[in-house]
């Protein structure tokens, strides 16, 4: 056990791949140039219906700019891939929209069950 946890310590304590930087610098990069500000954030940033729960949500990558945010919302103990956003600043309040693609999940979608279809 001892030598089993020692291996895992080191491995985790790893610096992300040549890979994984890159893909970052891209991400980082190519929203400095459209004006976006890269921003992960270590928990959720607004309340939202995919969101409700809160436990172990991560936004990341999130850009930020005036008026207009996009990331992707994973879950730290997810089964999926999580959900890409997109939050625009009206002037006037609006009910909230959630569309979810049933064609790109076997099982029809994978909004929460308290979503009313």
């Amino acid at each position: 056990w001892l030598l089993g946890s020692r291996l895992l310590h080191r491995w985790a304590a790893r610096p992300p791949s040549p890979r994984a930087r890159g893909r970052e610098w891209r991400q980082h990069l190519t929203a400095l140039a459209n004006g976006f500000q890269p921003q992960p954030s270590g928990g959720r940033t607004f309340r939202a219906l995919i969101t409700e729960d809160a436990g172990g949500v991560l936004v990341v990558p999130r850009f930020r700019a005036a008026g207009v945010e996009f990331g992707d919302v994973v879950r730290k103990r997810a089964r999926r891939s999580g959900w890409t956003y997109v939050a625009v600043t009206l002037p006037v309040p609006l009910p909230h929209l959630l569309l979810d693609a049933t064609g790109d999940d076997a099982r029809g979608g994978d909004l929460p069950a308290s979503v009313r279809r």
